[in-house]
């Protein structure tokens, strides 16, 4: 289970270093959130990058054969895509509510053309593939292992997953999507539809966070 929470460990540690070391730099709390975003967008897909070979290697090889984890489920691709747009738009609307309440800010500085490809690709593509793999599908197999009931498998690594953000704002919004995320992968024992999900959402929101 601590394998699960390793994820978050180290992004916590790496993150608030960095950080630190940006506002000692700057002296503004708002001015050094906003530069950091630019060192989140390179370091956090390398480190899910370097951290994925491990969980994935810990799977079930069944699952890792001819992208068996990757296919849509038995509803067939038409039903994954449809319940995967609706389940996105609602968990972006949560978000944005939360967000809203809680004083999440966003982004309005212009980004360079290779800054904002660096935030898109990592949180658009790297984020939703490597932390699927980690956080439903790891965690999955731990929770099974173990005996977990299904209630206790998906409070513990949407735990894991929203520690993994290491951001008060987005703390409580990737708990509650880790909670539909794990159920989802649970219902249809593939990747597709998580990860589609996962892709479509944080899409949205990095166009409204960075416009």
């Amino acid at each position: 289970m601590f394998a699960l929470f390793v994820p978050a460990l180290l992004n916590g540690l790496i993150g608030w270093a960095i950080w630190g070391w940006l506002f000692t730099r700057i002296g503004d709390y708002q001015e050094t959130t906003v530069v950091f975003q630019n060192y989140v967008a390179w370091y956090v897909p390398f480190l899910l990058l370097l951290l994925v070979g491990f969980y994935w290697k810990r799977l079930p090889e069944a699952w890792r054969k001819r992208g068996k984890l990757f296919r849509p489920s038995g509803n067939g691709l038409l039903s994954d895509v449809l319940l995967s747009l609706l389940i996105s738009g609602l968990m972006v609307t949560v978000t944005l509510v939360l967000l809203k309440f809680s004083g999440g800010f966003t982004i309005t500085e212009s980004l360079s053309a290779t800054q904002w490809w660096a935030h898109f690709i990592g949180m658009v593509v790297v984020a939703p593939l490597t932390e699927e793999i980690i956080f439903r599908a790891y965690g999955f197999r731990v929770a099974t292992e173990r005996g977990w009931s299904t209630g206790k498998g998906v409070v513990i690594t949407a735990l894991a997953f929203a520690l993994w953000h290491a951001n008060p704002f987005l703390i409580l919004p990737a708990f509650l999507m880790g909670l539909v995320l794990y159920w989802l992968f649970s219902r249809t024992q593939t990747l597709f539809s998580p990860v589609l999900v996962h892709g479509i959402a944080n899409g949205a929101l990095f166009i409204i966070i960075y416009p």
